[in-house]
């Protein structure tokens, strides 16, 4: 099972733009991490450069935050998120997950699948065609993300006063 959870770490009640922690737990080795917003009432607000709110981003780097594997920790990172006008919007932080495990599984079931059910023929020409058996079974599919949604987020864009 996993859990999301993000607080703001930067921004104000007088600024368009916040930035929010975010804290993945998660059990075993990500295949791939995206996150986005998504508005609960409010304004609209944007992620990353200016992206929609349902608009998916890779907040990692591959050169940078890959080990030596090429595995990434998405357990920690950071959002900036920007409120389109003033008012107040509230927001959840969502991640779409794939681990590891799971393309691992599809790879087994899709080789014992092509193994068992496709014929592949290399013609005079050095042309390769693959041909699936009469009455084979749909291939498997590659595995679908998982969604994981934080807590509700308030944001708010206001003009402050002279005193």
């Amino acid at each position: 099972m996993a859990d999301l959870k993000a607080k703001r770490i930067l921004g104000g009640t007088y600024t368009a733009d916040d930035t929010l922690e975010l804290q993945f737990t998660y059990t075993g080795n990500a295949h791939s991490c995206l996150h986005y917003i998504e508005i609960v009432s409010g304004v609209n607000v944007t992620h990353g450069g200016g992206a929609s709110a349902s608009t998916p981003l890779h907040y990692k780097a591959v050169d940078v935050d890959a080990d030596s594997n090429g595995v990434i920790d998405y357990k920690s990172s950071t959002m900036q998120v920007y409120q389109t006008e003033k008012g107040t919007s509230v927001i959840k932080a969502v991640a779409d997950l794939i681990l590891a495990s799971e393309v691992t599984e599809f790879n087994t079931a899709f080789t014992a699948w092509q193994d068992a059910y496709v014929t592949e023929t290399i013609e005079e020409d050095g042309e390769v065609t693959h041909t699936i058996d009469e009455g084979a079974p749909d291939a498997p599919t590659f595995p679908e993300a998982t969604s994981y949604k934080s807590g509700e987020i308030t944001l708010k864009w206001e003009d402050d006063t002279y005193v």
